[in-house]
């Protein structure tokens, strides 16, 4: 994968879960959170995987990532919570 296309799939998907207008469904939320993580599984001759490097080496993924999946992680715990009572 060309190193400018992972940066555009991580722009996406870290643009998508912080900002909850675009997105509604959760699932589909899910599924992005999933793509980031199979992008770092070893392939081949890359050890980081296609997306490792351009997370470890992108300023806005270094910026934005970690508040995007708290986010992510904390508004689908808050959401369970609420289910249960």
């Amino acid at each position: 994968m060309i190193s400018a296309v992972g940066d555009e799939v991580i722009a996406l998907c870290i643009t998508f879960l912080t900002n909850s207008e675009y997105i509604k469904n959760p699932y589909l939320k899910a599924k992005l959170v999933s793509l980031l993580f199979h992008g770092t599984w070893p392939v081949y001759h890359r050890t980081k995987g296609v997306l490792g490097d351009s997370l470890v080496g992108t300023k806005f993924a270094n910026d934005h990532l970690l508040h995007a999946l708290m986010k992510f992680y904390i508004g689908k715990a808050l959401k369970t919570l609420e289910l249960d009572t």
